[in-house]
């Protein structure tokens, strides 16, 4: 599931799972919390400002969102 943080650092969420479109998931690769945290990064939702991922083996990566405003 999806952790979410605010700005400021307070856990507002954990455990949440995202539903996405199944011609969007297609095009996703990897582990399920990669394909959560890509098609996070793909939408247009201005709430998050980026997504961070981390998976058991190690890696990591941080994207901002470009949509927010």
């Amino acid at each position: 599931g999806v952790t979410v943080v605010d700005n400021k650092g307070r856990l507002r969420a954990y455990n949440i799972f995202v539903k996405s479109d199944i011609n969007t998931d297609n095009s996703l690769s990897g582990g399920a919390r990669k394909r959560a945290a890509e098609f996070l990064c793909r939408q247009s939702n201005t709430k998050y400002v980026g997504v961070y991922f981390q998976s058991q083996d190690g890696v990591s990566f941080y994207r901002k969102v470009e949509n927010h405003e």
